[in-house]
């Protein structure tokens, strides 16, 4: 079977990938009190996001060398399960990726739309200024997770893929 679609074999190997740890909430709320202190914060941000990366990365990569077979998959349970998996690797990396960039543009000295303002907090939102390949990956990760929920109703994936959804709302 795993020998027959790539869409199988990417979620074995997939399954072989060592478990990405978030050990701490990533910062969300930057205070500018000078630029050298805000690039500091900024910085120490990056290097969550660069832990985190790597292994988002094999991740989603093990699961999308699979997707030229998911057309392929009959079996409703192996549809929801490579579905489920895209879904959730492509909205991690989407989060991953969407949350340096967001950083590199504080780094670089984002301006302030208020001129009293001296806080900046990232939250998630339904539209973004990120680029296309961002919004893209987003977009794929929203697709597969609707999927499972329009073709599987009533199942634990599409359970799965729903609460993943509702809790990750933005992820682009």
């Amino acid at each position: 079977l795993l020998q027959s679609n790539p869409a199988c074999m990417a979620l074995h190997e997939a399954a072989k990938v060592a478990a990405v740890e978030f050990a701490q909430l990533p910062q969300v709320t930057f205070v500018k009190n000078d630029e050298a202190q805000l690039a500091n914060d900024v910085a120490r941000a990056q290097q969550l996001a660069a832990k985190l990366e790597p292994g988002v990365n094999r991740l989603y990569d093990a699961i999308e060398r699979g997707e030229s077979g998911r057309v392929k998959l009959t079996a409703p349970r192996w549809q929801a399960a490579y579905d489920v998996a895209m879904g959730r690797a492509a909205a991690a990396k989407s989060r991953v990726d969407g949350y340096n960039a967001m950083l590199a543009e504080l780094k670089r000295g984002k301006n302030f739309e208020n001129a009293t303002s001296n806080t900046w907090e990232l939250t998630t939102a339904e539209t973004t200024d990120a680029t296309s390949a961002l919004k893209k990956l987003g977009e794929k990760a929203k697709t597969y997770l609707e999927r499972v929920v329009t073709e599987h109703p009533g199942t634990p994936w599409a359970k799965l893929a729903e609460n993943f959804r509702d809790d990750n709302r933005a992820v682009a």
